[in-house]
């Protein structure tokens, strides 16, 4: 005669598996809820902090956020942009300084990158013009960081000068201790960036650093910088 329901029989344990496996989705149930607060907590700090950011009115009384590329043609009357902004493009063409295009991200270069696309740039742009990509970095944002250099086809050693020295005035409005560079180029010799101010840094077996020190002592700004 068989046992009803509730009386006594044999009871059949749970598998040790199943016990496991429930306990694993349990976990993991856990941990998504514990992500989710952690994410909901820092969009609310974002927002909170976004909102006591002083606001600049636009000509319409709209009030619009920090965009995200801006362009400087005027070094004096962009200092301030300059010194908020971390990565930014300088471009000189024919001697003289062009602009300084800000980027909301850093300049990232490869080897492989450098190998396909910089040699083809060079042979295939034309005219005496120059792109200077520098980055602040946000663990060491008393540093800059010459991270490349887009050079056309006729450009001269004049252009390269004055691309280097605006990139000092950048460096002495956001007062940079250093500015710090990995040559991969050979034809760039330690003699001639030795006449630039920079000196070896942190021997590599394949690197090349090189440094220029400030530490509150600056090349004084030539005029060309500053005209109109």
């Amino acid at each position: 005669m068989r046992p009803r329901c509730g009386c006594s029989g044999p009871v059949r344990q749970p598998e040790r598996s199943s016990v496991i496996l429930s306990a694993a989705k349990d976990l993991a149930r856990e941990r998504l809820l514990l992500r989710s607060f952690a994410a909901l907590r820092m969009t609310d700090a974002l927002l909170t902090h976004e909102r006591s950011r002083p606001k600049q009115p636009s000509d319409h009384g709209v009030y619009f956020p920090m965009p995200l590329f801006e362009t400087v043609t005027d070094l004096a009357d962009g200092a301030e942009t300059l010194r908020r902004r971390r990565y930014g493009v300088i471009e000189v063409a024919d001697g003289r300084f062009h602009r300084v295009v800000l980027r909301p991200f850093p300049k990232i270069v490869s080897a492989p990158g450098i190998l396909l696309f910089g040699g083809w740039y060079h042979q295939h742009r034309r005219g005496d013009r120059l792109r200077l990509y520098y980055n602040q970095p946000r663990r060491f944002s008393n540093f800059l960081v010459l991270k490349y250099v887009e050079s056309a086809r006729d450009t001269s050693i004049g252009t390269a000068i004055r691309a280097l020295a605006v990139l000092d005035e950048i460096a002495r409005r956001k007062g940079s201790d250093a500015l710090l560079c990995d040559v991969s180029n050979w034809r760039i010799t330690t003699k001639l960036l030795g006449r630039w101010g920079w000196t070896p840094h942190c021997p590599s077996r394949f690197h090349r650093h090189f440094i220029k020190r400030f530490y509150g002592s600056y090349p004084v700004s030539p005029e060309w910088l500053f005209a109109s």
